[in-house]
């Protein structure tokens, strides 16, 4: 053991050495070559770093995971490769800028995800670099404390489209590949470079200030550009104007992708997001693009213009993106709208700290509901408290001093405290260093507006029989109605017995409602449906929201037998949200009624089978599994669709799957099932498979 251990020893301390020098490192630039080989699932590049050093050191290193047959293209360099990192050994001195340049192949087995090359008309690739990911397929540097200039040139099959950070310098065709170079003039941290490939097409806007903009899309869903990037334009008009600092980079590209790992995620100049938010204008009113749209494009301020030295100050690039994405909602969808979102989540917030859940700010390891909302909720509170003209000079100053730099929050609260002329300590100690969240601040601060003090009065009435409020309810529930406030006034008629006729008249004033979303909430609350409702609730299922119809459609099912094959009738050529699933539970009701259209069980048992297949987006196979484990008919084709859905990369997909896959196993006919289709599958299936069997 005594001489393996001197044997380690100089190698331990060689490497403590070159961190230790990294320190000095200061990349300026990256430019590479990428042949991207999809079917092979591989990136070839040919990469020129080029650095200075604030002091002579013999060595820095590239982060690069799993690189192959890396190749010196530099004299008097010599190079060494680790599982993890590149290294390189020079004498290199101080202030002098250095060239390096080196060849690598890249088989990588996250970050750059290959989808559906089995399926070249469905093909997709795109990169999910968040926080620290990028040098699995680009070495880089994966300390986002290190701000580069990335200029990249890719080589791609001729018939996609590729899409990367910054301005598309040219773009060459030849035989079988294309050749895409992309050119970014200033300097960001690794993990926001981006690549995405796929058959895209794109519309091209610009905002008020001359930004141009670029709206990608699959030509199979041109129909959905329009309400899916709607009020694009105006967010980004908005933030450029609130923020008061003018956007930052050469222009801004939205692409969405199938089985994207997050909602949206914030690359430089170009934010990738999940299909599943693609709609149309009737799913619009209920599931839309427009919160993530702006909490998306804020973050190419707070996140990307300036960057967090650490995870501790992960609250200036959330907190921020939340609550100016907020702010643009509230220019789109009006003040009840902002407060009441306010409200929400101070309720979740309350409710997480009165159950000992809270968490501070600051905490390194905290939650998204404390990064995000908590975080949201103290720059609402700090502008109340010193006012809209400052609180916005202070953001403005904070972010022109730090620009393309690295931040803490004590670097925000010292600008902070020189605008405002403030000390603000007790900011800090109440917002960002407290576990626990000021409830009683926050409500009295909502309650400054005449919405919120409407709702909070009625909201109190939860507690008192029917009898001492039905004219509140009443008055609530005539014209013109509130939708906020008719939406509790419907949730309290929910808790009473909805079979008397003082509830029943009040569903009904509901129902007459010209706000969607208080009709939407007599499908969403009222399950058992009064016969003498029954007239006024079928008029749901006309209503242009897919929830309402969903609600409806399952509601009156259940509750009226002998009218199942006139609702089934009604709704047959809908198909509901992105994911389907309204599509998918008129399939699961057919086939559970067995008098309606017997002859077409076969195609239609077909048709919400093929569902679960890989070429659909994850939301769609979730949806569709979801529908067949409740009328529990299992066939071989979606069993083992679900049985490969365990190995997904996507972590909330496959936990889906791995979850359903222990429930259907304690069923022993499918458990058998399981069972003899685990000889198709690959070998981390049937590993899977075998923690769960024997």
């Amino acid at each position: 053991m005594k001489k393996i251990y001197l044997l380690l020893l100089p190698l331990f301390f060689t490497e403590l050495i070159c961190a230790q020098n990294q320190r000095y490192l200061d990349i300026k630039n990256i430019s590479a070559f990428l042949k991207i080989k999809p079917v092979k699932k591989q990136v070839a590049g040919e990469v020129e770093l080029q650095f200075i050093l604030n002091q002579a050191c013999d060595s820095i290193f590239l982060d690069a995971k799993y690189m192959e047959e890396v190749v010196l293209k530099t004299s008097q360099i010599s190079l060494k490769t680790t599982s993890e990192k590149i290294w390189f050994y020079n004498d290199f001195k101080s202030d002098s800028l250095y060239s390096i340049q080196f060849e690598y192949l890249a088989r990588p087995q996250q970050t750059l995800y290959f989808n559906n090359w089995e399926t070249p008309e469905r093909a997709q690739i795109f990169s999910q670099g968040q926080g620290k990911y990028t040098s699995h397929w680009l070495p880089s540097l994966d300390d986002m404390n290190d701000k580069i200039e990335f200029d990249l040139s890719f080589e791609a099959p001729r018939e996609y489209t590729l899409i990367s950070n910054g301005k598309l310098k040219s773009k060459s065709d030849f035989e079988e590949v294309s050749r895409w170079t992309y050119d970014m003039q200033k300097p960001m941290s690794s993990y926001l470079v981006m690549v995405a490939l796929g058959r895209f097409d794109f519309e091209k806007i610009q905002s008020k200030s001359g930004v141009p903009i670029y709206l990608y899309f699959d030509p199979r869903d041109h129909k959905l550009v329009e309400p899916t990037y709607r009020y694009t334009k105006e967010i980004f008009d908005f933030l450029e104007s609130s923020i008061g600092v003018a956007y930052p980079w050469q222009n801004y590209k939205q692409v969405p992708v199938k089985d994207f790992l997050y909602a949206g995620m914030e690359n430089t100049g170009a934010t990738v997001f999940s299909e599943q938010f693609l709609t149309d204008s009737i799913g619009f009113v209920d599931q839309n693009y427009v919160n993530v749209n702006a909490h998306e494009l804020a973050h190419q301020w707070f996140g990307n213009l300036i960057t967090e030295t650490s995870s501790t100050h992960h609250w200036l690039h959330e907190g921020f993106a939340t609550y100016y994405a907020l702010k643009a909602e509230r220019e789109i969808f009006g003040d009840d709208y902002f407060f009441y979102s306010m409200y929400q989540t101070a309720e979740r917030l309350s409710a997480a700290s009165e159950s000992g859940r809270g968490e501070a700010l600051l905490n390194p390891k905290a939650s998204s509901l404390t990064y995000y909302q908590k975080g949201a909720w103290a720059l609402f509170f700090l502008e109340n408290k010193l006012g809209q003209s400052v609180f916005k000079k202070i953001v403005e100053s904070f972010l022109e001093k730090y620009a393309y730099q690295n931040v803490r929050t004590e670097d925000f609260i010292k600008v902070a405290e020189e605008i405002s002329g403030k000390d603000l300590s007790w900011f800090e100690k109440k917002w960002l260093l407290a576990n626990t969240f000021p409830s009683y601040e926050a409500m009295r601060l909502l309650s400054t507006n005449e919405f919120m003090q409407k709702y909070l009065a009625l909201n109190a009435l939860r507690e008192l029989p029917l009898e001492q409020k039905v004219e509140d309810l009443k008055n609530v529930l005539s014209a013109p109605v509130n939708e906020y406030l008719g939406q509790e006034a419907v949730i309290q008629l929910s808790l009473e017995n909805t079979h008397s006729p003082e509830v029943v008249a009040l569903l009904k004033l509901a129902l007459k409602s010209e706000s969607l979303l208080v009709k939407q909430s007599v499908a969403l609350h009222i399950d058992k449906i009064p016969l003498t409702l029954k007239e006024e609730y079928e008029q749901l299922l006309y209503e242009k929201s897919y929830t309402t119809q969903e609600a409806a459609l399952l509601n009156l099912w259940i509750n009226f037998q002998s009218n199942r094959a006139n609702y089934l009738e009604l709704l047959k050529d809908k198909q509901g949200f992105y994911n389907k699933s309204l599509r998918h539970l008129w399939l699961g009701l057919h086939l559970a009624t067995p008098a309606y259209k017997p002859e077409n069980k076969t195609v239609i048992f077909q048709e919400l089978n093929q569902y679960t297949n890989a070429i659909y987006d994850i939301s769609i196979r979730r949806s569709a599994f979801s529908i067949i484990r409740q009328i529990n008919l299992w066939s071989d084709e979606s069993l083992l669709n679900l049985i490969k859905a365990t190995q997904h990369y996507n972590w909330r997909f496959y936990s889906f799957a791995r979850n359903l896959i222990k429930e259907l196993a304690k069923q022993r006919e499918l458990k058998e099932q399981i069972i003899a289709l685990s000889q198709q599958v690959e070998f981390r299936n049937k590993q899977f498979l075998k923690t769960i069997l024997d």
